[in-house]
């Protein structure tokens, strides 16, 4: 459930606020008149017949009506009930006992009781449940009989309990639970029997862990995760041995280990022994055989600087490297044959404008050349063809504005519609190219984002647009896109959106992370986010997150 976090509370007054609810005979999703209140709504939620409502307002219904379509086959009588609980504050979170009933938490006091209540199924406050926390509460999880609480607090049931407690969801009475964290745990997520929290702490107990934690949710037992103090530009996975690669600009993720990282995606936790590089990664691909090449702008112990391979063994290959003379952004890899695009002028001993062939073994630079006058940032490979985007205006001395389709063979580059800014991105399905960057001219007047069909060079005019740079666009696995960069979009989307085959925004997808998306990456249910964010879902989380791939929560 999305919150409203305490730093963002501030530009509200505080007023006498209530808990409201609304009956509804039907479930579905659909626009119809709602009720106005007179401050801003921090949480939102439901049982079988009610809707429950809680914020930073005095006021809700008075039969003003903000604007919306309605439709005549849902109930329209969304009227708030007026055995309303009264409290005296602010609500940020709102979940169900199962019972009929309702944990209430926020900053607030009501009935005697301060920051978190629970209400019985008669819409009373239950007197013999008082834990008092001493500061805000943010989130709750309900996991059995034990409810955890997270927020701005020291002191719980009337024990002492640093940010996140566990109490029985009865009797309120403290668990031996302690995570004792050094400063506010704002969410609480739970997958599987391991609870998640982030926040600003950057110790659990005694250890060192910034940002994210984890817990074993039936028993409160630690569970160890590694944290990350930078922003992350790359991320590619190995789905057989179930690790995550991470590239960027880093210096610990776990243990020092500057710009990359391998961690076990069911542990956690980072791999002491794979190695790290001085500066930045833009790019990393797998080489198919259990290692990887990294490109961006950096400089490694054996020598090999800004374009890289790391084998199955975690070593950097001292026998590739071809070294180019500037940053490397994209790399493709088909069958022998190695691709790099980026902002360098030579490579391997050898002019080469900003695009290369290498022997993927060797590093060996081979004899294709088209040269390109303006940087590259990425590059997608068909069967005959390598799409290569960035900032251009000629490839091969054929005028191809920021977007290039290239024969493989012989160099070759075929004419298309440009556009009149930057392409950051590129991927393609069975029938389309997905373009994406910081254009608003394709053909005709467009916004960050634009397709094109496979079999010609004419773009789709209809497709959904954006404002602002799109920096990563990967497939969700079946006919719809991940995009993320830096932009925002109809209905409030910033950052990360779902398009649907439909070409619309998938409204049910909103993380909205609060700075730059770099990279993405589907890992099952998962959707792996890297970026210079430190906020995602209204979630502390920074650099590198993980969300649902159909909610992003």
């Amino acid at each position: 459930m999305k919150k409203i976090k305490s730093l963002q509370k501030l530009f509200f007054a505080l007023m006498s606020i209530g808990i409201i609810w609304h009956s509804t005979a039907n479930a579905q999703k659909q626009v119809f008149p709602s009720p106005s209140t007179n401050g801003a709504v921090y949480t939102i939620s439901e049982d079988s017949t009610n809707v429950y409502v809680g914020g930073s307002f005095s006021q809700a219904g008075t039969g003003l009506f903000s604007n919306a379509l309605t439709d005549t086959s849902v109930n329209s009588n969304f009227n708030f009930d007026s055995l309303s609980i009264k409290v005296n504050g602010e609500v940020n979170v709102v979940i169900s006992d199962g019972a009929g009933g309702y944990y209430v938490g926020g900053s607030f006091t009501a009935g005697g009781k301060q920051n978190l209540i629970r209400v019985n199924s008669s819409k009373a406050i239950i007197a013999t449940f008082t834990p008092n926390p001493n500061g805000a509460v943010y989130d709750l999880k309900l996991v059995g009989n034990r409810l955890y609480v997270c927020g701005a607090f020291t002191i719980m049931s009337g024990v002492t309990r640093r940010y996140i407690a566990a109490i029985n969801k009865s009797t309120s009475a403290a668990l031996p639970t302690d995570p004792n964290l050094n400063n506010a745990a704002y969410d609480l997520k739970l997958i599987g029997d391991t609870l998640y929290f982030g926040g600003s702490f950057t110790t659990v107990g005694t250890t060192q862990q910034s940002g994210i934690g984890a817990l074993i949710a039936s028993t409160g037992a630690n569970v160890t995760i590694n944290s990350i103090d930078g922003p992350v530009y790359s991320i590619a996975a190995d789905t057989i041995n179930k690790e995550l690669y991470f590239g960027g600009y880093f210096n610990s993720i776990g243990q020092n280990k500057r710009g990359c990282a391998k961690i076990s995606s069911t542990t956690g936790l980072s791999n002491p022994s794979f190695p790290g590089v001085v500066g930045t990664i833009y790019t990393c691909i797998t080489d198919s055989n259990g290692g990887w090449y990294i490109g961006g702008s950096f400089s490694s112990t054996v020598g090999a600087s800004n374009l890289a391979h790391i084998t199955s063994g975690n070593v950097i290959d001292a026998a590739f490297k071809p070294n180019p003379n500037s940053t490397v952004y994209a790399l493709a890899l088909t069958g022998s044959k190695l691709y790099a695009g980026g902002s360098f002028t030579s490579i391997g001993g050898q002019a080469r404008l900003r695009l290369v062939q290498l022997n993927k073994t060797s590093g060996v630079v081979q004899t294709w050349d088209p040269g390109c006058d303006g940087t590259i940032y990425s590059l997608t490979l068909n069967d005959t063809l390598i799409y290569a985007t960035g900032q251009f205006n000629t490839v091969n001395a054929v005028t191809v504005l920021n977007y290039a389709a290239i024969n493989v063979a012989n160099s070759k580059v075929y004419r298309s519609v440009g556009t009149n800014g930057i392409v950051r991105t590129s991927i393609q399905d069975a029938n389309n190219l997905y373009l994406g960057g910081a254009f608003s001219l394709i053909g005709k007047p467009t916004a960050g984002i634009a397709s094109y069909t496979t079999t010609n060079s004419n773009p789709n005019l209809n497709f959904y647009g954006i404002n602002g740079t799109i920096n990563a666009i990967i497939s969700d696995g079946g006919t719809g896109w991940y995009v993320g960069g830096y932009f925002t979009a109809p209905n409030g989307y910033t950052h990360l959106v779902h398009i649907l085959a439909s070409g619309a925004v998938d409204a049910a997808f909103d993380p909205n992370p609060n700075y730059t998306v770099n990279c993405l990456l589907l890992n099952g249910n998962n959707l792996y986010v890297g970026g210079s964010f430190n906020q995602i879902d209204l979630q502390a989380r920074s650099y590198i997150a993980a969300v649902n791939k159909a909610t992003g929560h």
